[in-house]
């Protein structure tokens, strides 16, 4: 078609009238700038329901083919139930069913993976240390799942347990010993299954920002090696084994998962998904696919492969995100029954609080980040100038108007975080600018001066005075360990915030940077509680609830030319008519 239009511009192009000339050119213009944007945008951004891949390789015979498909999500992190009208596994289920998957059906043409951090988030995954999440997952029938870092929240053991408990593999390819290359011992590499005649190997990757996206405490065992030495160690040893189709389910980005594909292309991996973090996707990089559907069971990955059966070769194939909306479909009343009895048993509903509004963590001197660190000085009973805690992943949820439930602040805070306290000087305290960025209560900045809270009030920083801040455990393990020394008080950090909460009657009122600071301080008694010589642990995002953003980014440019295009026609026809 574009060669026909350009043919019709230019074949005696001299002849036509000077009006009908540009009118054409204008055309051609905006036909071209639209096929542009088209081919260069149509994969940008995150897709909603929508076919973003088609590849056929029409050299392979499809007399002898099977269909597989691939149902995979990522980073659950234990949002079982819809929040906000997205999400829930009962959902998820409906929609699996609606595809065809059967959960009971041997030698199955489906695949349910899952991309890892299956644990911590609302109140039943977290208090449960993950084994609520797992029955769920044994119930909806998963084939397999890797280690994400969320797994290791709760410590080693607990892998252990989840690892006996499931009845699929958790695959990880590159976690080993530290200063070794020998895998760890609760470390499966990869997995072997047959699906409707085809052999396929899935191996397992973990993000190599373990060590500190999860705790230090626990991660400091380990090594995360590097993504490729461990695809080249193991893959060949599954093609040995029969493995004809490979997949690569990965806790990694697909940022990382594209730069691996092109680097691992002689491997033949047909399929990298992924998770972690950024951008949902469905992508092709050379011959393979890399997907990864947005987080807290909002979306899931579907890929349908046409499969040579004597040989294992892709010859076609399709890759779509589809949204987990509450209410689009049925959901599964077996599944929704396994998560009530969890919820039942887990039993975190006692009201705490209330709050007139919705909370969020808007920044560091309110919102969350307020309502959490004036915990900890207030349990504290201001003896203790300063909070610190970080944001970002620290806070996993907001507070929804209405009653706040145990269940509730779980969910904002679910990380196993113990409460730290250290000294630091006045002048010190004054350079640590990269305390800005944290969540914090008791210090505050005014123009170029800096202020303290001091038994409850706020008064200027003294330069040659030694102050005391409280300082959740994974921060300090994270960032401030070669800094400043810090004791461990044996305190949980969720336990101050239900002590403070249950000390106000509207969380609203407390949470603003204008708040009337320290509402509930009462003078210290002459007794004093020694908290140096307790023992210790956390973690990584609370945002506002946002949908999953489904416009191409090269929307707006198509639209914006269009416009550009139609006004120009506009002017140029008005002075045309009135040179005429």
């Amino acid at each position: 078609m574009v060669p026909r239009l350009n043919n019709v511009i230019s074949r005696g192009f001299t002849a036509y009238p000077t009006r009908l000339k540009t009118v054409l050119v204008i055309i051609f213009l905006c036909f071209n700038i639209s096929l542009f944007f088209g081919t260069f945008s149509g994969n940008v951004g995150m897709v909603e329901s929508t076919d973003v891949l088609s590849s056929i390789n029409m050299s392979s015979s499809v007399s002898d083919s099977v269909n597989l498909t691939i149902l995979h999500i990522n980073d659950l992190h234990g949002w079982l139930n819809p929040r906000d009208g997205i999400g829930g596994v009962a959902s998820y289920m409906g929609y699996f069913q609606q595809e065809g998957f059967d959960p009971n059906e041997e030698n199955s043409s489906f695949l349910l993976l899952s991309g890892g951090d299956q644990n911590t988030g609302p109140a039943t995954a977290t208090l449960s240390k993950g084994e609520a999440v797992i029955d769920v997952m044994n119930a909806m029938g998963f084939d397999a799942a890797c280690i994400g870092n969320h797994e290791f929240d709760y410590g080693v053991e607990w892998i252990y347990k989840r690892k006996t408990q499931a009845n699929f593999p958790i695959l990880s390819s590159n976690i080993y010993n530290v200063g070794t290359m020998d895998l760890a011992n609760f470390s499966v590499p990869w997995t072997l299954q047959n699906h409707s005649g085809v052999n396929v190997g899935i191996i397992g990757l973990t993000t190599q920002s373990t060590y500190t996206s999860a705790h230090p405490k626990v991660t400091s065992n380990f090594d995360f090696g590097d993504y490729e030495a461990a695809l080249r160690a193991h893959i060949p040893v599954m093609r040995a084994a029969g493995a004809e189709l490979v997949i690569v389910l990965a806790h990694c980005t697909p940022s990382e998962l594209s730069s691996l594909a092109s680097d691992v292309s002689d491997l033949d991996i047909s399929v990298f998904l992924g998770g972690h973090g950024g951008t949902a996707t469905v992508t092709d990089v050379g011959e393979s696919i890399v997907a990864m559907a947005a987080h807290k069971s909002r979306q899931y990955v579907k890929i349908e492969l046409s499969v040579n059966r004597s040989t294992g070769e892709v010859f076609a194939s399709t890759g779509e995100l589809i949204d987990n909306t509450d209410g689009g479909v049925t959901p599964d009343t077996g599944i929704q029954t396994t998560v009530d009895q969890w919820d039942a048993q887990i039993n975190a509903g006692e009201i705490i609080t209330y709050t007139s509004e919705d909370i969020y963590d808007s920044s560091t001197n309110s919102g969350i980040s307020a309502l959490v660190t004036d915990a900890f000085i207030h349990y504290f009973n201001y003896t203790y100038n300063f909070g610190i805690t970080n944001r970002g992943g620290g806070f996993r949820d907001y507070f929804r108007q209405g009653n706040i439930s145990i269940a509730d602040i779980v969910s904002v805070i679910p990380f196993e975080n113990n409460l730290m306290i250290f000294n630091i000087t006045g002048e010190d305290l004054a350079q640590y600018t990269y305390f800005s960025g944290y969540a914090r209560s008791g210090l505050k900045q005014i123009g170029d001066d800096y202020y303290i809270q001091e038994n409850g009030v706020f008064t200027p920083l003294d330069p040659s005075k030694n102050y005391t801040g409280i300082i959740c455990d994974y921060p300090w393990y994270v960032n401030y360990q070669s800094v400043f020394n810090a004791s461990d008080t044996g305190i949980h950090y969720r336990d101050t915030v239900f002590s403070y909460f249950r000390e106000l009657d509207d969380l609203a009122l407390h949470e603003s940077e204008n708040r009337t600071l320290f509402p509930l301080y009462n003078p210290p008694s002459t007794s004093t509680t020694d908290t140096t010589s307790q023992e210790s642990t956390e973690n990584t995002s609370s945002t506002n609830p946002t949908t999953t953003n489904t416009t191409s980014a090269g929307s707006t440019g198509v639209d914006n030319a269009l416009l550009l295009i139609i006004v120009s026609l506009f002017i140029f026809s008005r002075k045309m008519t009135k040179k005429n």
